[in-house]
């Protein structure tokens, strides 16, 4: 209670453009723009370490898995507007706060 974890495990610990590499690999015809102009600087390596030592969580599925799991749902049409913002994270937040979520 009142704790925060990072969820995930060590092994599955990618940054977008690692992502972004597997998803080209597993998904035809996918193409990844990378942009110079990312005024983010953050580090995406996080610690596991507590959710694994006080939880003893330890995923059980892999960033491959999760890949797979949604080349499915596109090609079986599950997927209505792939561009819908309940898809994009940014999208989602500036709908619900508006433009305050992007500082």
């Amino acid at each position: 209670r009142g704790s925060i974890y990072n969820t995930g495990g060590d092994s599955e610990n990618f940054t977008i453009a690692e992502v972004a590499a597997k998803v080209t690999a597993a998904v035809p015809g996918v193409a990844v723009e990378y942009v110079d102009d990312v005024d983010d600087l953050r580090s995406y390596r996080v610690s596991f370490g507590r959710i694994r030592e006080a939880l003893g969580f330890v995923p059980q599925l892999t960033v491959d898995d999760a890949i797979r799991e949604i080349r499915e749902a596109l090609s079986a049409g599950a997927v209505a507007n792939y561009n819908d913002d309940i898809y994009s994270n940014l999208k989602w937040l500036r709908r619900v706060f508006g433009e305050r979520a992007s500082a």
